[in-house]
């Protein structure tokens, strides 16, 4: 079986949690809420930052380039996707 047929798992790392991705969520932040998680958010736009997170394994794609730019090994989840598997420091 081809890794192209399994889906993209997001794990929840603090919390142990790890659920397929839901391309319907288009964002990580929508993702993560849709599943009980509360991450900080101001503007749900990539302007303020407040939405970032540490990503511990894995890549992220950027829906639209944001204003505020992340440090290695974090992602603004209010306009990220994931890029395969990842793991996020919730």
């Amino acid at each position: 079986m081809s890794d192209k047929n399994l889906p993209v798992k997001v794990t929840f790392a603090k919390s142990g949690k790890s659920v397929d991705w839901d391309p319907a969520k288009e964002t990580l932040l929508d993702f993560a809420e849709s599943h009980g998680f509360e991450i900080p958010f101001g503007c749900r736009a990539g302007t303020c930052g407040d939405c970032t997170v540490n990503l511990i394994e894995g890549k992220v794609t950027y829906i639209w380039k944001p204003d505020v730019e992340s440090e290695p090994g974090q992602c603004l989840t209010c306009c990220t996707s994931p890029n395969g598997d990842v793991t996020l420091d919730l």
